[in-house]
């Protein structure tokens, strides 16, 4: 109805994804709808894990090939420099990882699609011995459709939560998951199932911890403190 000019990532913006394992992925340029910032056959490194990010990045790109003629100062080398260099913390986050200690990853998938795309990100992306689910959530989300996706990857589940008024209780969490064949465990601070995580994992191991981006922060925010005592199975 506003006659706006459409670009489809896929159709008139094309990429090829370049996937080697969590720490390494990229894409390469293949039809670009501004050749003159971005040419076909250019490659961008991408520090954000997951296929998924690979997407936004070439949908950053597409917009910003849209608009590069508003912004003469536009540099293709500063563009490869950001996405090589970008950080978002809590989203597939590796906070240690092996060979001689379990891998730690926290993300911050709070709904079912995020939910499914950390799946696929651990299926093709980390090699382990065992899962070990570290799981909060706010009661108003989709929580079932959540431990569907995740609770089948798992060895081991541990419930936990945040200080917050939404967030639903570990007993709540471990009964809806009670049903899914997994031993699961009930802990009431994040520092704590982080604290059993540790304990209970073994070198080749893989915690991960989702659920809830509050879960996420209070992880993060503790991390310092509990990395000055870390023990292992």
């Amino acid at each position: 109805e506003r006659a706006a000019p459409l670009t489809v990532v896929g159709r008139d913006w094309c990429y090829r994804p370049i996937h080697e394992g969590h720490d390494r992925q990229g894409l390469i340029v293949e039809a670009s709808t501004a050749p003159e910032l971005i040419p076909a056959g250019t490659e961008f490194a991408v520090a954000l894990a997951g296929e998924h990010q690979l997407e936004n990045a070439a949908v950053a790109l597409a917009a910003l090939a849209t608009v590069c003629g508003r912004f003469p100062g536009l540099d293709l080398h500063a563009l490869q420099e950001g996405l090589a260099t970008v950080r978002w913390d809590g989203r597939l986050q590796v906070l240690q990882e092996g060979p001689d200690r379990p891998t730690l990853v926290v993300d911050c998938a709070h709904n079912d699609d995020s939910a499914a795309r950390l799946v696929t990100a651990l299926t093709n992306d980390f090699e382990y011995a065992r899962l070990i689910l570290i799981f909060g959530a706010p009661e108003d989300k989709n929580v079932a459709g959540m431990l569907s996706r995740l609770v089948p990857l798992a060895d081991h589940v541990i419930m936990t939560t945040a200080n917050h008024p939404r967030s639903a209780t570990p007993d709540a969490l471990a009964h809806m998951a009670g049903d899914m064949g997994k031993p699961v465990a009930v802990t009431q601070t994040v520092a704590e199932a982080v604290t059993s995580a540790l304990a209970a994992a073994e070198p080749g191991d893989l915690i991960v911890a989702a659920g809830s981006i509050i879960v996420i922060g209070d992880l993060l925010n503790h991390w310092d403190t509990l990395q000055s005592d870390l023990t292992y199975g």
